[in-house]
């Protein structure tokens, strides 16, 4: 049976789990605090932590994607644009990289991230009529 081992004591309306770097993190989209919150797992004290925080008062879905070392975070929110953010191991934040065209994607409601033949696309499912189910391709 699973049973209860660490409560956080915030709402969130998605969580994504990944690894970077050998350690653990869950990225939460927490549109009450405006922010796509980063926990890391701390291996010590067996829990998660609080990490970084990407501002972003409307996110639905905060989906981490590693590709070639590097660390990248989609950040799909009902307001404001989304975008593509970049982890800076310099500074140890993220920072933003690019935006997402916010007349194809108006009402994000889901975001996956896949390979096909090594190369990294992200999907994002717009709930919009006047938007656009829109695939993204890394190159």
């Amino acid at each position: 049976d699973f049973v209860l081992y660490q409560t956080l004591s915030f709402p969130a309306v998605s969580a994504e789990p990944f690894l970077y770097s050998s350690d653990l993190y869950l990225a939460l989209a927490q549109p009450g605090a405006s922010a796509c919150t980063v926990l890391k797992w701390d291996y010590v004290e067996r829990q998660l932590r609080d990490y970084d925080r990407i501002p972003a008062p409307s996110a639905v879905h905060c989906k981490p994607m590693v590709v070639d070392s590097q660390l990248y975070m989609v950040v799909a929110q009902l307001f404001g644009g989304s975008y593509i953010y970049h982890w800076d191991p310099n500074t140890t934040r993220f920072t933003k990289l690019q935006d997402i065209d916010p007349q194809r994607v108006r009402k994000p409601n889901d975001l996956e991230a896949f390979r096909i033949d090594g190369d990294w696309y992200f999907a994002v499912a717009d709930s919009s009529k006047a938007g656009a189910t829109s695939l993204y391709r890394w190159h």
